[in-house]
């Protein structure tokens, strides 16, 4: 998790915000909803009006591919490595 006060906070927000324009947009409003807005899974699938099972699927498939991009976002990868639902 980033901090406000976490010194490469900036670095990391921006690239975070880049990379989300690479997802559908089910998968990036699953992943805002679930990391930026900080809502449980069941809520998650509630907002999106989608089983569980279908929420938890995009969320691993952003992560999958943030991960995947993570040479062009070093910043990001870093808070990525280790995260999961």
């Amino acid at each position: 998790s980033v901090q406000p006060t976490d010194p490469s906070a900036p670095r990391v927000f921006a690239e975070l915000f880049e990379a989300l324009e690479t997802l559908e947009p089910e998968e990036r409003l699953a992943f805002s909803l679930r990391y930026l807005e900080q809502q449980s899974l069941e809520e998650v699938a509630e907002s999106l009006d989608v089983s569980l099972a279908t929420a938890k699927r995009r969320l691993r498939s952003a992560r999958l591919q943030l991960v995947a991009q993570a040479g062009r976002f070093p910043a990001l990868a870093s808070k990525l490595d280790g995260s999961s639902d």
